[in-house]
């Protein structure tokens, strides 16, 4: 399994500051809060578990069925507390520049999540999913964190909202709420990544958060991405390249082998040290993912399920899936 993923504390402390100002119960953020962690502070800010922080999310945002309260939490979001890397984001002049140094150094804020920038002539999409496939449900954590995106984007041009699109993961009956009326966007639902869609022209566009930082500053925080990258075991990145890329298909040895940088026999062998063969994580990988699905999307075919993980044929899927559960497919989704 992944080792422990984390968070920097100051996500849950945004919350507590706007708990706190609607009168609202604080307590289990409090707890959370008071936790002692084990991860140290490497990277120079407070860490708590990621799971605990998307479970005690998911509980505030819901409560009494506030909604839209996890979307507010996200626009409050003052990121300067995210310390060096928030230092970084906010220094930036442009939206693009927040933007791309957000998505470069996200892995010190936040494990296992796949955090992306497509930017095409007309449009550019920031996208963003924790790839933990056990951290489930996760709806108020991606509406508190798209709000954050959302945040910079009304920054630098609030006039644009109005051509904005959001995307969700979660299917439309899941959620139980209009979320269109809440983030005053059009909303696409069952989404294969929670994502926030604007104009690329808007990239360009000035903001003036907090001062500039220098070349060396950005230097100093690749050398902690690259040493917090050379700490993780191999498994661990690997895993994180298979369920980024399963539902592209890119999930062959010799893709994954590339993307750490290493050759096929020495990724081969590092995870034979860790008693473990490639094809295992691939099943490990799939399975996770697919036993997600069947949580998230109910109403999706077997046929689709097996081409998100990488299949060809269904039938193939659900002799794998079988070997995985002990029950077939089809049997499983009576059960969930």
């Amino acid at each position: 399994m992944m080792q422990a993923a984390y968070v920097n504390a100051s996500a849950l402390a945004d919350w507590k500051g706007v708990l706190a100002q609607r009168g609202l119960d604080t307590a289990r953020v409090d707890e959370l809060l008071s936790k002692p962690n084990t991860a140290g502070n490497a990277y120079g800010h407070q860490v708590i578990g990621l799971g605990d922080f998307v479970t005690t999310v998911e509980s505030a945002g819901k409560v009494n069925n506030r909604s839209g309260l996890s979307w507010a939490v996200g626009l409050a979001a003052n990121y300067a507390k995210r310390g060096r890397v928030g230092r970084a984001v906010m220094g930036g002049k442009t939206l693009g520049a927040v933007f791309r140094r957000l998505v470069q150094y996200y892995p010190l804020i936040q494990d296992h999540t796949d955090l992306n920038l497509q930017v095409s002539e007309r449009w550019t999409t920031l996208g963003y999913r924790i790839l933990d496939p056990d951290i489930w449900p996760r709806t108020e954590d991606a509406l508190y964190t798209l709000g954050v995106f959302a945040g910079f984007v009304k920054t630098a041009a609030p006039e644009a909202w109005s051509s904005v699109e959001i995307s969700v993961e979660a299917e439309k009956e899941l959620i139980r709420a209009d979320l269109s009326d809440v983030v005053e966007a059009n909303v696409i639902y069952g989404a294969d990544a929670n994502a926030i869609r604007f104009p690329t022209q808007l990239m360009s566009r000035q903001v003036d958060l907090l001062p500039a930082v220098d070349n060396d500053y950005l230097s100093g925080l690749s050398r902690l991405l690259s040493e917090k990258n050379r700490t993780k075991k191999m498994s661990d990145r690997a895993r994180q390249l298979i369920f980024q890329g399963l539902s592209t298909g890119k999930i062959n040895q010799d893709y994954i082998a590339k993307e750490l940088g290493v050759s096929c026999r020495t990724l081969r062998r590092k995870l034979s040290d860790e008693g473990l063969s490639f094809q295992c994580l691939l099943d490990e990988c799939r399975r996770r993912v697919a036993m997600l699905e069947f949580k998230v999307s109910p109403g999706q075919s077997l046929s689709e399920m097996a081409l998100k993980l990488g299949y060809s044929e269904h039938s193939t899927f659900s002799r794998a899936f079988q070997r995985w559960a002990g029950v077939a497919p089809q049997e499983y989704r009576k059960l969930v």
